[in-house]
């Protein structure tokens, strides 16, 4: 059974502002996802989430393929296909969100998360029917670390 995820790119004052509420945002995502008609709610969305660059996007993962072996195929610019081993993700490039599906968030972090981390460290992604939300966050490498830098532990 597929899951459906909802990937969102909050304005950045919402970005810094929710990031350790979550919840709330999460809420308030939720109610607009059922009721996408209700006015307030609608420009209140409008408001907090920018706009994916669909071009940029299918670049991106174009990119990706050759550097870490994954097929690609886009569906005249509205579905997206993308493979890895045995495991498959489509998605599609709405407005203000990114709308995919995938047998569990093991898989998609093994085959899209990686990629929407290129494009923006910070991302929400949703699953409203099981509850499932939280950020897309970088994933830091020791790379950024000096070699100078000690940990010590006091005891």
């Amino acid at each position: 059974m597929l899951n459906e995820y909802i990937v969102y790119w909050l304005e950045e004052p919402f970005t810094r502002r929710y990031f350790k509420k979550s919840d709330i945002l999460f809420r308030f995502l939720k109610q607009y996802e059922k009721d996408k008609e209700r006015q307030d709610l609608l420009l209140q969305f409008k408001y907090i989430t920018k706009i994916f660059p669909k071009d940029v996007i299918i670049e991106l993962f174009n990119d990706y393929r050759y550097k870490h072996k994954i097929n690609v195929h886009v569906d005249s610019q509205k579905k997206i296909d993308i493979r890895k081993e045995n495991n498959i993700i489509t998605l599609w490039i709405n407005t203000n969100r990114i709308v995919f599906y995938c047998s569990s968030l093991d898989v998609a972090e093994f085959v899209l998360l990686p990629i929407l981390r290129e494009f923006h460290p910070y991302l929400f992604i949703a699953n409203m029917e099981t509850n499932e939300y939280g950020w897309i966050s970088p994933i830091f490498s020791s790379d950024q670390f000096k070699k100078e830098q000690v940990l010590y532990s006091i005891k």
